[in-house]
């Protein structure tokens, strides 16, 4: 994990960067090692203080902004939103993953299926009204 620092309008002192990088050791599994870059941007305004934090991961970008009275306490709002973010990403990897697999796995076995049977679906079709009806025979008329 690589961590940028910006402070406006305040320094960035070693307790909030460890407080950070503890934060992040904690939600390490769900990133699951994969190497990613952390953008914290800590600024003041009059009595508010602003945590903001940009997560680069994969191909994600995953930002998170939260205001507060105590810096601390908007930078772990901040980071927990950023997890609910990962793990939504996550999960939807994960499912589309798991449909794709589906989807091909339906193609293999329509592919292996004999070709009688997509005749008759294709008659089904047709006495439901889905398909244009073929004429069984033009001398029966």
């Amino acid at each position: 994990m690589k961590f940028e620092y910006t402070g406006r309008h305040v320094e960035v002192s070693p307790a909030i960067r460890s407080h950070v990088e503890g934060h992040f050791k904690k939600l390490d599994h769900i990133f699951n090692g994969t190497p990613l870059r952390t953008h914290v941007i800590i600024e003041v305004e009059k009595n508010r203080q602003i945590g903001e934090i940009i997560v680069y991961w994969r191909e994600h970008t995953i930002t998170a902004k939260d205001t507060n009275a105590d810096m601390y306490m908007a930078l772990t709002r901040a980071m927990s939103k950023i997890e609910k973010q990962a793990v939504n990403e996550q999960n939807q990897t994960q499912f589309l993953r798991s449909a794709q697999d589906c989807t091909t796995k339906m193609l293999i076995s329509k592919t292996t299926q004999p070709q009688k049977r997509m005749y008759a679906s294709a008659e089904r079709l047709a006495l439901a009204g889905g398909l244009p009806r073929e004429p069984a025979n033009e001398t029966g008329k």
